[in-house]
Parts: C-alpha cells; sequence; structure tokens
C-alpha cells in the first residue's frame, strides 16, 4: 500500500471536514440566540470538539506521510514503528548524556571500573592465582600483574573445558567465542557468559546505534535491511555453546526487510542470495546493515553477477525453489514469499546497464551502509564505493571477539574517509603501549588519560569477560579526546611490518606507497598481498633481498612493465630508509606479480577451511602474509 498517499489524502479528508464543522459551528454562534435555542450550543460545541479532534488527526497523519512509510507495512507494523521510532529518541537521548558522562570524568571512571573487575574476580580460580584480594589500588594492580597475551589464558581455558567453575569469572560459562584464526595463523577461545558480556557492551550498542540514528531519514518510517551470515553454533554440552562471535553478539534489528526465518538459514550462500532477494523485493530501505565492508561488497557483487535470476525470483515468487533448506524452514519462509511483476522491471531497469550507484537506484532513500571499514576493511570499503556512491558509509565499533574495544561517536565531526573510535571507560580498563616499546615483552605502560595526541599506541585492555592487561595487538593513532577519554584512529596490527634488510616497514605506510601507485594505474587493485623473498624462496623461488607484491585488479587487464615499475619506485618514495638500502644494493626493487582474477577469493576460502567452525564474516584479508601454503596458491595462480 502507498502508505504516503494514503495518509496525506486522510490528512486532506480531516482538514477539509475540520474546516466545514468548525466553519458550520462559528456561524451557529454568532447567530440569533432565539435562532439556535439551548439544545443547538450542544450541538455547536460538538462541532467544534469534533473539528479541534479532526485537525489533530490530520496533523498526526501529515506526520506519518512526511516520514515515508515503506509500502510494504501493515497497518499494524506501521503503528508498531511509529512507537518504536519514539520509543528510540527518548533512549538514545538518555544514553548520549550517560556516554557524555563517563568520557567527561574518564579517570573516574576508570579507576571505579578497574575496582569493579578486581572484586568481581577475586573468588576466581584466577584471581586467586594473582592475590587479587590483596589488590587495593589500579598501581598495585599494575605493579604486580603482568602483561599478557592469548597463550598465557590457555591453561584456563582447558580448565574450564574441563568443566571446572569460577576459572576467569564467576558466573557460568555458557558461550565459547572462537576466532577465525586467519589473521593470527591459530583459532583462539575466550570464554563468556552472555548475560555480562551483554551487560557490559549494552550502552556501547546504544550509543553506537545513537550515532547511526543521527544520520538524515534515519528516524523514518522506511525498512532496514539486516544482512547478516550468522553461522549455527553448536551445543558442546548442556547449556554452553561454541561459535563465532557473530552469532551471539545481538540480534537481528526490527522492521527488516529480510523475515525471521531469512536468519535461520544455515548455509551461508543460501543465505545471502535469500537476503538480496528480500533486500530488492523492498524499493523503501533507510540503511543496508552489514557486519564489514567485506560482507557489504559480497553482497553487491551477488547482486551484480545475478541480478537477472533475483529478477526473475521477485517476478513468479520462486526464490524457495533455490534454497537449499529444511521443510520446515521451507514453509515459515513460504508466507513471506509474493510474486511482484512491477518491483521486478524496477530491478531490471534500475541495474541493465551496471550497478554503479546501485543503491541511489534501487533504494533512493537509503541513508547509511553500516558495517565495519577500518583496518583489512578499509580497501572492501573503497571497492564498495562503486555501489553505494556518495551514501555515507557508518564504521561503528572498534570490536573483536576477545572484546569491544571502542565506539564510533562523532562520525559527522570527522573528515570524510576518516573513522574515529573513542575509548569505553565504564565498560573496560585501557592502558596504553608506546609504539617504539611494543616489541618488549613486559613494557611500561601509560593510562588513558595520559597518551598523547599523534602518537601512535598498541591498546591494552582489562575486561570484565576474563581479560587482565591483555595485549590488543592494535596499533592505534590518538587523534584527540571526548572530553577526557582518547578518539582514536585503527592503524594496523603490531606484527604487521616487511623487513627484507634491516628496514621496518609498516603496513599502513606500504599500503599508502600502493595506492599512490594504483592512482596512476589503468586499473583498480581488488586486494593484494606482500612478503620478503625468504618465505618465497622457501616455497621453491630463489632471489636477492626483495619484497613479493601480488596484486588483483578488479577489471580485465593487464599490469604493464612500468606500472610494475611505478609500484617499486612508490615504496621507495614512502619509506626513506628502504630507500638508502635500494640505493645501496641491499635490497632490490620489489617484484610484482598479478594475480588471476578470484585468487584473493580461494586464499580467503582455503583460510576459512582450515577453521570449519569460523564463519566466513570472521574472514579478515591480510596484507602481510608468511603462509607458505598462502604463498605456494599465489604463485600457482599468477597471471599468464
Amino acid at each position: 500500500m502507498y502508505w504516503k498517499g494514503v495518509c496525506s489524502g486522510t490528512s486532506a479528508v480531516f482538514i477539509i471536514t475540520g474546516g466545514v464543522l468548525a466553519s458550520h459551528g462559528v456561524e451557529c454562534l454568532y447567530a440569533d440566540a432565539t435562532e439556535t435555542g439551548f439544545p443547538a450550543l450542544w450541538i455547536i460545541l460538538l462541532e467544534l470538539i469534533l473539528s479541534s479532534a479532526m485537525m489533530v488527526l490530520a496533523g498526526v497523519f501529515l506526520h506519518i506521510a512526511s516520514l515515508s512509510p515503506a509500502r510494504s507495512h501493515t497497518p499494524k507494523s506501521l503503528y508498531d514503528q511509529l512507537l518504536y521510532n519514539r520509543s528510540l529518541r527518548k533512549k538514545y537521548d538518555s544514553v548520549k548524556r550517560r556516554f557524555h558522562d563517563t568520557t567527561v570524568n574518564t579517570a573516574t571512571y576508570q579507576d571505579l571500573t578497574l575496582k569493579e573487575i578486581i572484586k568481581a574476580s577475586s573468588d576466581t580460580l584466577y584471581g586467586a592465582d594473582h592475590n587479587f584480594h590483596m589488590i587495593r589500588t589500579m598501581g598495585e594492580f599494575r605493579s604486580q600483574h603482568k602483561l599478557t597475551d592469548s597463550k598465557y589464558y590457555e591453561k584456563y581455558v582447558q580448565m574450564i573445558l574441563d568443566g571446572k567453575d569460577k576459572v576467569l569469572f564467576s558466573d557460568p560459562v555458557d558461550y565459547l567465542c572462537i576466532t577465525s584464526g586467519t589473521s593470527s595463523g591459530r583459532c583462539k577461545i575466550f570464554p563468556r557468559n552472555s548475560a555480562t558480556y551483554t551487560n557490559t557492551i549494552i550502552m556501547t550498542i546504544l550509543r553506537g546505534n545513537a550515532e547511526m540514528y543521527s544520520y538524515p531519514g534515519m528516524f523514518s518510517l522506511k525498512k532496514l535491511h539486516d544482512v547478516r551470515l550468522i553461522k549455527p553454533t553448536k551445543e558442546v554440552k548442556p547449556g554452553v555453546f561454541r561459535g563465532p562471535a557473530s552469532s551471539t553478539s545481538y540480534p537481528p534489528w526490527p522492521f527488516t526487510a529480510s523475515p525471521p526465518p531469512v536468519f535461520k538459514i544455515r548455509s551461508e550462500k543460501d543465505a545471502l542470495y535469500a537476503h538480496a532477494y528480500f533486500g530488492l523485493l523492498e524499493p523503501d530501505l533507510k540503511i543496508l546493515s552489514f557486519l564489514t565492508a567485506a560482507a557489504a561488497l559480497k553482497f553487491f557483487r551477488l547482486v551484480e553477477d545475478r541480478w537477472s535470476r533475483l529478477c526473475d525470483d521477485i517476478e513468479h515468487g520462486t526464490l524457495l525453489a533455490k534454497l537449499g533448506v529444511t521443510d520446515d524452514l521451507r514453509q515459515q519462509l513460504q508466507s513471506h514469499i509474493r510474486q511482484d511483476p512491477a518491483r521486478a522491471a524496477q530491478v531490471r531497469e534500475a541495474i541493465k546497464d551496471g550497478c554503479e550507484n546501485a543503491v541511489q537506484k534501487l533504494w533512493p532513500g537509503c541513508s547509511v551502509i553500516k558495517g565495519s571499514a577500518t583496518g583489512t576493511y578499509e580497501n572492501s570499503a573503497k571497492l564498495l564505493r562503486r555501489y553505494i556512491g556518495d551514501t555515507p558509509i557508518y564504521s561503528p565499533y572498534h570490536i573483536a571477539s576477545e572484546a569491544l574495544y571502542g565506539v564510533c561517536v562523532n562520525s559527522h565531526e570527522s573528515e570524510p574517509g576518516v573513522i574515529e573510535y573513542t575509548i569505553i571507560p565504564q565498560a573496560n580498563f585501557y592502558e596504553f603501549i608506546p609504539e617504539e616499546d611494543t616489541t618488549k615483552e613486559q613494557p611500561d605502560t601509560l593510562l588513558a588519560t595520559e597518551v598523547e595526541i599523534g602518537k601512535t599506541y598498541e591498546i591494552v585492555i582489562t575486561t570484565r569477560t576474563g581479560l587482565f592487561r591483555y595485549r590488543s595487538e592494535d596499533l592505534v593513532k590518538i587523534t584527540g579526546f571526548a572530553g577526557s577519554a582518547p578518539k582514536y584512529q585503527f592503524q594496523q596490527r603490531t606484527f604487521d611490518y616487511l623487513s627484507a634488510s634491516e628496514e621496518k616497514y609498516s603496513e599502513v605506510i606500504f599500503n599508502k606507497a600502493v595506492r599512490m601507485a594504483e592512482e596512476k594505474w589503468a586499473g583498480t587493485i581488488q586486494h593484494y598481498m606482500a612478503t620478503e623473498n625468504i618465505h618465497v624462496d622457501t616455497v621453491g623461488w630463489n632471489n636477492p633481498r626483495c619484497y613479493y607484491v601480488f596484486v588483483e585488479l578488479v577489471e580485465d587487464k593487464i599490469l604493464t612493465d612500468s606500472e610494475k615499475d611505478l609500484l617499486g619506485s612508490c615504496v621507495q618514495t614512502c619509506h626513506e630508509r628502504y630507500r638508502e638500502l635500494v640505493t645501496s644494493g641491499s635490497i632490490v626493487a620489489p617484484v610484482v606479480l598479478q594475480m588471476e582474477r578470484g585468487t584473493f577469493e580461494g586464499v580467503g576460502r582455503f583460510l576459512i577451511g582450515l577453521n570449519p567452525e569460523a564463519s566466513s564474516a570472521q574472514y579478515k584479508p591480510t596484507t602481510f602474509t608468511r603462509n607458505p601454503e598462502v604463498l605456494s596458491y599465489l604463485l600457482k595462480h599468477q597471471l599468464k
């Protein structure tokens, strides 16, 4: 139903009818009392009351029409979303004030948070091993408890797996969070109590949502599209589940284009197709929400590759024939499948000549794209621009399986393309290691209020879910303060450096060099990986000291020798010490190898395949690699 027209028309009827009643009532009031009589006064009063009521209702319907309701709404869902949006405004105003208070009083909340964590952990096995009952101050904690990494917790995780209680935290463990292992090379397990974790992050999640709803049009009555590929969890024993963090972090949004049964589809391939079907079926979307920019890119490329088949399914209502789902789930989906030839024709017309600016053509009311777009997802966000045009990307959280580190609360204030996160003083206790000290085993740390703008640090975190002075291996650059809470940009992982000789080439600077070269190339980089020659030599090659750069282009183009040489020149330009080593002959120019199209998708499938419990949404496409199996795969897929 075209609700905007219906509400506008209804409002007009109320205005006209109310106007007529008011006009008649006023006329009667000025008439001679002998003509009207006492009973007529009640009629006049009733007319004026009804007229006022109709004007109020006209205003309500005009307001609803101004919110551009989705045509797919039922009367009930329209009313429910109207009330939901009203409650969100109050909730988000409150959470903004509360979060602001924590950032203004960072030192106070950091001290309070640490004391609460130590007190809550004192009666655990970990707390007993580390004498938490003797620790009273922040200084005592920092001096008596050493910095830790994931290996430090392995024996405690094993105790939990063996069935022991109160190991890392007092509450019972009900979820074992599994990392993909694609970035560190090995799978890690982080135990959780779901209720405790939710209570810890809830204000941060709401603050992120409040920022998202600050984009124009987000309080409209259009639908949301929550494209989520949920990996099924595994029950390892009664009441204890195991799986990726993304499977349990938060429930799907209400008023989504995809109906609830879609989120039960076990196959990620089928789930993505179903999300594409229901997304294209709904013309009135205000947001497309993804876990990461890489997931968003996968969604749009599926639409681009299979738009003709998707349009046929929309026209004929044949989605179910394409999905490998259970009979029960097929029956649940059936009530949401409908034939819509008109919408199919709209979609065909919009993208028949290509998917450039697809968002503006398919969903002209879309306000924002949500999904992590920093770190390894930065290139995906760049490639995503082809499909989303100038629609803003909101990257809400700096988050990992082990913790939620920061939240983006000033997306409108930052420069275009710059994503800043703010620490969460009431949720975690933060320390920071200066970049120059990150190679030390037990370096000194700074408090959140002691960091300096413009400097780079590794985040160290103590959480309410069993991590204590945990080295995140994430390097961040301090860009300012929200109150007294540091704001930062994610830079890279601490181990993401190349060194063919005595230089130390960071991923941030290397990526800058690659992008400099790309600007002068005829093609666009889909992805690239780099390594030192010593790791390529181990799989059968033998060359002087140098870097190997494996490049895949989006387009069906072949890099020229001059374009490859340009990359080598840019790598020298961006790093003075590297340039000196090349000039002296200690290092030779990089070897640039162009990959077949689809190579890095194959790398992703291979790495995810090493951990059957991992979700494809967890895959982080790394830039630097020393994995011999990955390098062998790359060398076999050079463009001939």
